[in-house]
């Protein structure tokens, strides 16, 4: 992180001429935070790359909206900082692209610790729609059999 940060520090990136190093470091300082069992600095850093990520476009730069809004959901359910904001966040990256298997699967643990059965069965079956034909050896269908299995956690 030091290393990324002083990159930044010498380039003046930040959130308003947004190089795509900034994203990286915003998520890696989250992905710390979380690590670190700091929950304050995990939801610091998941609203600065929220309130960063309405700056930059899809098209402006290598920049997978679905990805990054799932990513900083996993942090938060991970750390159970804030499940609320997960699903939020989960919310919108399949309002974004409803077939994302990262966040269905996601969303579909959190409503299955909801007790939303018929939700999470939904999301797991757009998953499986979504995976259909993918290598068994991914993580993913590896995690949706896991799901489908009655082992949600």
């Amino acid at each position: 992180t030091a290393r990324l940060e002083e990159k930044v520090v010498k380039n003046g990136v930040n959130a308003t001429n947004f190089f795509p190093i900034y994203k990286f470091l915003l998520h890696l300082k989250a992905l710390q935070a979380s690590l670190a069992g700091d929950s304050a600095g995990l939801l610091a850093g998941v609203e600065e790359a929220e309130r960063f990520r309405k700056k930059m476009g899809y098209w402006s730069s290598p920049f997978h909206l679905p990805y990054f809004l799932t990513e900083m959901a996993g942090l938060l359910m991970a750390s159970d900082a804030s499940g609320t904001k997960a699903a939020a966040l989960l919310d919108e990256a399949l309002a974004y692209n409803p077939q994302y298997a990262p966040a269905l699967l996601k969303r579909a643990r959190l409503w299955a610790a909801e007790g939303k059965a018929e939700d999470a069965g939904k999301a797991l079956a757009a998953a499986r729609t979504a995976l259909a034909g993918a290598d068994p050896d991914l993580i993913l269908v590896k995690e949706l059999a896991k799901a489908e299995g009655g082992r949600l956690p």
